[in-house]
């Protein structure tokens, strides 16, 4: 988690030098909530399903990354 949120900030440094700070808050939001919002859906996964619903959505998440990752734009 750390060295995700460390190359995020490398990317956010990269770009306008006058608008870091804003860009660098709503990041650091954006990831608070989400992790937040990956706890909480953890545990209703948990809760609902057991062990196995838990290791079932935590599969699906990276799948769902890299089928986001595989059809964004490329510059």
């Amino acid at each position: 988690m750390q060295s995700t949120l460390v190359f995020g900030q490398h990317t956010i440094y990269r770009l306008d030098a006058s608008a870091r700070a804003r860009l660098n808050s709503v990041y650091l939001a954006t990831f608070f909530l989400g992790g937040a919002a990956g706890s909480e859906l953890g545990s209703l996964a948990y809760d609902l399903t057991g062990w196995t619903g838990l290791v079932v959505f935590g599969a699906i998440l990276p799948i769902l990354a890299l089928l986001f990752w595989l059809t964004e734009k490329r510059t």
